[in-house]
């Protein structure tokens, strides 16, 4: 019985210093000459094994297409030329058919860390992570592992799976080879077919984005209108003492005094709107409407000089009220309004308007005794401004007497403070303060999730969660921890809720790159000036506008500019590279040891960056 076992495996080696990296590549070099000085060794093993009962395992094929970049759930290897060759030759000469394109290995998913099925799981001490082992065996060999055709050959696909982790920047990614004959077992020398993992994608940083805020509502100036209406009786335009007297009046020349002499409050204006019934004919309302105006104006301007009170009028008059005549049938009871309100759609001429109510001889009479008597009056309206207060007055409180302050003032007191310290300091007093109001925690949690402190940030958006659960603000910054967290269906499940969250695109733009789609990214991003945003471009491969883009951060930092010089690689150009490497390690000494294993940069010389 033959059987061929083959597996992928990844070898992580941690090189932490110039003087280790050379002395790892002249290792590499020595286990080259080693592998290739032991092919002949395995082709005659494998002939010898496989021939012996007229059995061959034949050859397989793997996607032709090539990766560059790893990402949490995608281990891509870049191909080693020589490596590739070898692999090639060995397989060409053991066996009369091999269908070879172009060798890349792409790993998708999740680690099978527990694997059980074979011998070749290996210890993580070891410094090696083994993936899922495939069996194939002869078309005559009893068994139930995937046949090969001794003549024809095949074509087989090994999905592998890993789990990434950042040792896997300096690793090999290697196939094993363990061939069964009968009750004996062989093992092949392993052949490497990838060495390194560019890791570019992980420089994607969900706590690089902006946390949504729930906003305070607090207006400065609030305008305040109160209104009194003076009623005219049929064709007259005469102010009558009861009206003037009414307790709508009464209560609007209070307002008007309590305006100029309130400390916090200013009158801005007072309107006099009149208006006609839609009766009588155009020129009769036109005089009512016009003379309604005069006379209130009049009113007014008297009684504001006897208060000894300055303010701006206007006034305007409607000869007929057409408008307030449909608004009050539609709301009334009357028997046939349909049929009143189907005139006023069918005809737009007054006069035709009036003819066709006045046929209605019922109808029209409850109209004048019920509707058109509200349409003959003068609207007065005060404008009034309330002013809140200042700034160093909410500042102040915020410090000395938070309690004095409304929860909308206390929010906006955060805004105006500089350092995240202060502005947790006030949004701690908000949820002492206003423990049932969910600004008060998700915007807590939002100066905690960009300190850095995602576990207070989680707790304190998990509270806001629950006093407003279809928050989409909240939402969103909860999605945020599980981006952070790696949690990609929960961070999905969030985002769902977030729709219209300003914040929203930019965040669903790291998503798509954590997931690997990085059109989708570049889509979600649009004209947005970020590392992430430019990080997306470079991974789609339009350089030029992702160094636009890093151009236009704002505020640029350590990986600002180290995605500079990762565009410096990808563009040949080593000056790029070594300048901007040299201000990203200067803003964080950090980068330095990144760099060292990044293979990005493994064709520069940037040893005296990295020691």
């Amino acid at each position: 019985m033959n059987r061929c076992f083959l597996f992928f495996g990844v070898r992580t080696e941690n090189v932490e210093t110039p003087e280790q990296r050379v002395a790892a590549v002249e290792q590499q070099e020595l286990q080259q000459e080693q592998d290739e000085g032991r092919s002949d060794q395995v082709l005659e093993l494998f002939v010898e094994l496989l021939e012996a009962e007229g059995r061959q395992v034949a050859f397989f094929h793997i996607v032709d297409r090539a990766y560059d970049f790893v990402q949490p759930d995608r281990l891509v290897g870049r191909a080693d030329v020589g490596s590739v060759g070898r692999l090639c030759d060995l397989f060409e000469q053991g066996f009369a058919q091999f269908r070879y394109d172009h060798l890349s290995l792409v790993v998708l998913d999740e680690l099978a860390a527990d694997l059980d099925r074979s011998a070749f799981r290996r210890a993580d001490a070891d410094g090696e992570t083994v993936g899922t082992p495939f069996v194939y065996q002869g078309e005559k060999v009893e068994g139930n592992d995937q046949a090969i055709s001794y003549k024809m050959g095949g074509v087989v696909s090994m999905p592998v799976n890993f789990k990434y982790i950042p040792a896997m920047r300096k690793s090999e990614l290697q196939l094993a080879f363990k061939v069964q004959r009968g009750k004996k077992t062989y093992d092949l020398p392993r052949v490497t077919v990838a060495e390194g993992v560019i890791s570019t994608a992980e420089i994607a940083n969900a706590q690089e984005l902006n946390p949504a805020i729930t906003p305070d509502k607090f207006q400065r100036i609030i305008e305040e209108k109160y209104s009194a209406d003076i009623m005219f009786l049929i064709q007259q335009a005469n102010l009558r003492s009861e009206q003037l007297k009414s307790e709508q009046m009464n209560a609007l020349h209070n307002e008007i005094k309590a305006a100029t002499e309130a400390p916090n409050k200013e009158l801005t204006n007072i309107n006099v709107a009149s208006y006609a019934s839609p009766d009588g004919g155009v020129k009769l309302n036109t005089t009512l409407a016009e003379n309604r105006e005069k006379n209130t104006v009049n009113y007014m301007k008297k009684s504001l000089k006897k208060g000894k009170i300055d303010a701006d009028m206007t006034a305007e008059f409607t000869a007929q009220d057409w408008e307030g005549f449909k608004e009050l049938v539609s709301k009334s009871n009357i028997q046939d309004k349909e049929l009143i309100l189907n005139v006023l759609s069918m005809y737009s001429d007054p006069e035709q308007r009036e003819r066709e109510i006045k046929n209605m001889s019922s109808v029209f009479k409850v109209l004048a005794e019920e509707i058109l008597p509200q349409l003959r009056y003068s609207r007065i309206t005060a404008s009034v401004n309330v002013i809140g207060k200042s700034d160093e007055e909410i500042s102040k409180l915020a410090k000395e007497d938070a309690k004095a302050l409304s929860v909308d003032e206390l929010l906006y007191a955060a805004t105006l403070v500089k350092t995240n310290k202060e502005k947790a300091a006030i949004y701690a007093k908000v949820v002492e303060i206003y423990p049932n109001d969910y600004r008060g925690y998700n915007n807590l949690g939002m100066v905690q999730y960009e300190e850095g402190d995602l576990a207070a940030a989680q707790n304190n958006f998990a509270k806001a969660a629950r006093i407003a659960p279809n928050t989409p603000e909240v939402a969103m910054n909860q999605g945020l921890i599980s981006l952070a967290n790696n949690d990609y269906a929960k961070a999905e499940q969030a985002f769902g809720k977030s729709a219209g969250v300003e914040e929203l695109n930019e965040a669903l733009g790291v998503f798509y790159m954590k997931k690997g789609d990085y059109n989708a990214a570049v889509k979600a991003f649009g004209d947005v000036k970020s590392n992430n945003a430019a990080l997306a471009q470079i991974l789609t491969k339009d350089y030029s506008k992702a160094k636009a883009t890093l151009a236009g951060v704002e505020a640029p930092n350590a990986n600002t500019y180290y995605l500079m010089a990762v565009l410096g690689a990808r563009t040949n150009n080593e000056q790029m590279v070594v300048s901007n490497l040299k201000k990203s390690i200067s803003m964080d000494s950090s980068k330095a040891q990144q760099a060292a294993t990044d293979l990005e940069f493994a064709k520069f010389d940037i040893a005296s960056l990295v020691k």
